[in-house]
């Protein structure tokens, strides 16, 4: 689905007065009492839909470098009551509430897009001007209801259970299914609300001039026609989903906007202004498996080394390479994986080479490859990265998860090493490694680590005439960035 797409109930529900004047004036009291009508009711229930309709529309209308349109589903099967993945509310209301936008003028409909029962609308009129006069501020959020917190998606099956796959990828078609209430889905969703109710709390940014954060929306979506990937600020609130209709498999934290950010654009992340840091497991996945195998793998190894020429340890690029391609196969449970062509060729392996080469380094894996032990495992370092959050959240500290690495403030770098360290140990039963990253201002957008290294040392020592005019320049930028953290911290403070 498009990011012009974006259904008008995913985004969060600002707590904001301007917003909750707005509901007001489309919805000033209940009806009139009218037989077998519960007007009280219904009441609010219009303006739940209303506060949330307005909070996304405006979320759409303000945010840099995305489109400003919603989608808004009217078909009934688009709509359960408190459900966990269809729009949770009365189609009946809903109705009621798009109406009243329409007949205020607040909102533009635009054509439903072709063979799709969903209508796109923007803020338009009176509404709209609203939207200018406030402008991209931040603002506090309800948490999400916890129901909608965790989340399972299965694949399409034929009768006997195997999946089905279609079109030249022989691809199989994913589809949401709902989570039975168990004590365990009840503890999940008890704790991602105290992840999401700090979260809320919290203004995350990018370090970036308006022309930089342009150049990694472009980046992020390059060549892709859909399912481009949004880039709001307001995105913080996090779901764990589980895969394969199981709560055994997957398991990760999913929707911080964070999380699309491109790997060498990261250490530009902020934290309520602070520079941040990231620390991610090293070589997660294979320790797991192979302290299950009943080893502890060695910490001076390197598992991605599987003997090529020219090797430069954990600098060389064919590393994530060759990291993508043996994750691929260990989440591979129907056995059709085949290494990309692009892939093979940048390692000069081919497919059967390449297992080989895991086969030689790594004989006591080799047996789990293309099963579903690397979905099971996603579960574990999901549990692993609950534990680590909560207890960064515990001493007041934001701590942002990006499956298995995570960004604290720069400060806390230590901390998270030994939190990470000692979490694993918990839950896997052997000690690990950890890497480190760095910290990047915008002056060093796009370099890489070890281009920052190649750097002359006096163009990094700042002087105190250097300071301020950075400093004023800073101030004169008015970036979309610099307003948003302003705002936060007169409002949030």
């Amino acid at each position: 689905m498009s990011i012009n797409d974006q259904r008008f109930d995913w985004p969060p529900v600002l707590s904001a007065p301007f917003i909750e004047d707005l509901t007001s004036i489309m919805f000033p009291a209940p009806e009139d009492k009218r037989k077998g009508v519960d007007v009280y009711k219904a009441y609010k229930d219009r303006v739940t839909i209303a506060e949330h309709l307005i909070s996304s529309l405006y979320q759409a209308y303000s945010s840099p470098h995305t489109p400003n349109t919603v989608s808004y589903p009217l078909k009934n099967d688009a709509y359960k009551l408190n459900s966990q993945f269809l729009i949770p509310y009365s189609r009946t209301r809903a109705k009621e509430v798009l109406e009243r936008l329409t007949n205020l003028s607040w909102i533009k409909v635009t054509d439903a897009v072709e063979q799709k029962k969903y209508t796109r609308i923007k803020a338009a009129g009176g509404l709209a001007d609203m939207f200018d006069e406030v402008g991209l501020i931040w603002f506090p959020q309800k948490p999400l209801e916890p129901y909608r917190t965790v989340l399972m998606r299965d694949v399409v099956r034929d009768a006997k259970g195997i999946p089905l796959r279609r079109g030249a990828g022989n691809k199989t078609k994913k589809h949401w299914v709902e989570v039975e209430q168990s004590k365990e889905v009840k503890r999940i969703q008890d704790n991602l609300h105290i992840i999401n109710s700090f979260l809320t709390k919290q203004c995350i940014t990018l370090d970036l001039t308006d022309e930089q954060l342009n150049h990694v929306t472009q980046e992020l979506n390059k060549n892709k026609d859909d399912n481009k990937q949004l880039l709001d600020l307001r995105r913080v609130q996090l779901v764990r989903i589980f895969s394969r209709g199981t709560l055994d498999k997957g398991g990760r934290f999913y929707r911080g906007w964070w999380l699309g950010v491109p790997s060498k654009h990261r250490p530009h992340i902020r934290i309520n202004g602070s520079k941040t840091v990231e620390v991610d497991y090293s070589a997660m996945h294979i320790r797991i498996l192979y302290a299950q195998a009943g080893i502890e793998y060695s910490l001076n190894k390197d598992p991605y080394d599987l003997g090529l020429s020219d090797w430069l340890g954990k600098q060389d690029p064919r590393r994530k390479l060759i990291k993508q391609a043996f994750n691929a196969l260990i989440n591979d449970e129907d056995n059709v994986y085949t290494i990309d062509k692009t892939i093979q060729q940048r390692l000069n392996l081919t497919h059967t080479e390449f297992l080989d080469k895991i086969k030689s380094i790594h004989p006591k894996l080799y047996p789990l490859l293309q099963s579903d032990v690397g979905l099971k495992t996603q579960r574990l370092d999901s549990d692993i990265a609950e534990e680590v959050m909560l207890s960064f959240i515990n001493e007041g500290i934001t701590c942002l998860p990006i499956h298995d690495s995570f960004i604290v403030p720069a400060g806390y770098a230590w901390d998270l090493q030994q939190k990470l360290k000692e979490a694993f140990k918990k839950f896997v039963g052997v000690t690990t490694e950890v890497d480190v990253g760095g910290v990047k201002s915008s002056k060093l957008f796009n370099l890489s680590f070890k281009e920052i290294e190649s750097i002359p040392i006096e163009e990094s020592i700042y002087t105190g005439k250097r300071v301020y005019e950075e400093l004023v320049n800073k101030r004169s930028s008015g970036s979309s960035m610099d307003n948003y953290l302003k705002s936060y911290k007169n409002l949030g403070s």
